[in-house]
Formats: C-alpha cells, structure tokens, sequence
C-alpha cells in the first residue's frame, strides 16, 4: 500500500513537472519594419538609388543626386537577430525588392542589385553606428561593407568592400 501511494504521488508530480515545462504558444510575431529613409553617402553626399527606377530583378543599385523618389527610398525590414545583433533587409520603395549580392558574392568590388526580397543571407545587413544619424552597412554573408565605387559619383554602383569605416562607407539616413 505504501508503495503503490509514493509510486502514485511520484507519478503526479512527474505529471505536473511535464506540464508546468511545457511553453506557451506565442501569438505570432511581426517583422520590425523602418523607414522609408534616404541613405546618402556621407562621402559624396549622392543617395542609394536603384538605375532608371527600374523594378525588374538585377537592376543596378548606385548613387545618384538625391531628388526625394521612391527609387531612393529605402524600408528596413528586421529579418533575424542572431547573438543579439540584428539582420535587415533593405527593401527599395519603388519597387518592393531587396538589395542583394548577385549570386552570394564573397569577393570585393561586386556591384550590388535589386532582387526579389526572400530573407536569404546575401539580401541581410547589419547595421553599425557611424555617428550622428549615419550606419555602416554590412552584408551577413560576406562581411563586406555597402560602398559607393568611383567616389559616389551620379551613376556610380553600390559595390560591397572590404569595411575600412571610412565616409564612403557611411550612409545617413533621412526620413
């Protein structure tokens, strides 16, 4: 009797122990989502715009005067936080697509384009503080930094680089 009693308050316990470990489900959660923003170079001062405001897939991304269109125009969209650093995808407004590393480049100097946004490593970028309202940008899956080739000079691609926390690696962003 006094066996079947320990086994059985044994049992509840183990019972509620199971339970009482069991999550709760969490309702689901929505993508943190800033902007529109501007981002200009800090160097040339020209902003990340997407050539001809086209909206196909490989479009070029460059530098261009800053004239307030939507193909200068910028949304982050928070996509992952790993080791307590944050992920975005930067998604142009005029088109509704990210800016990506054709083909998941490593290496320096490969010019960025727009691609349909779907959250792989080569479309996330962290952000670091360059001071003021401005960030370095970098590529996950590279480690390379968002730079503007040839100075920023109007029609000069956005390529990624080695980071050297320089102005033309540094990009303020402006409402």
């Amino acid at each position: 009797m006094r066996v079947r009693t320990v086994v059985s308050l044994l049992a509840g316990v183990l019972l509620a122990t199971a339970f009482a470990a069991t999550p709760a489900q969490a309702a689901p959660s929505v993508a943190a989502s800033f902007g529109p923003y501007e981002l200009r170079n800090n160097s040339s001062h020209h902003c990340a715009d997407i050539a001809n405001g086209s909206i196909q897939d490989g479009a070029r991304a460059q530098t261009w005067d800053c004239y307030g269109g939507t193909p200068e125009r910028w949304t982050l969209v928070e996509t992952s936080v790993i080791n307590g650093v944050h992920y975005y995808e930067i998604v142009n407004v005029n088109s509704g697509k990210c800016l990506d590393v054709p083909n998941g480049s490593k290496d320096w100097g490969v010019e960025l384009h727009q691609w349909t946004c779907w959250s792989g490593d080569m479309q996330q970028w962290m952000l670091y503080n360059a001071g003021g309202n401005a960030w370095f940008i970098k590529n996950m899956r590279s480690g390379l930094c968002l730079d503007a080739r040839d100075f920023g000079l109007p029609g000069a691609s956005l390529q990624q680089w080695d980071c050297n926390w320089g102005a033309i690696q540094a990009w303020t962003h402006t409402p």
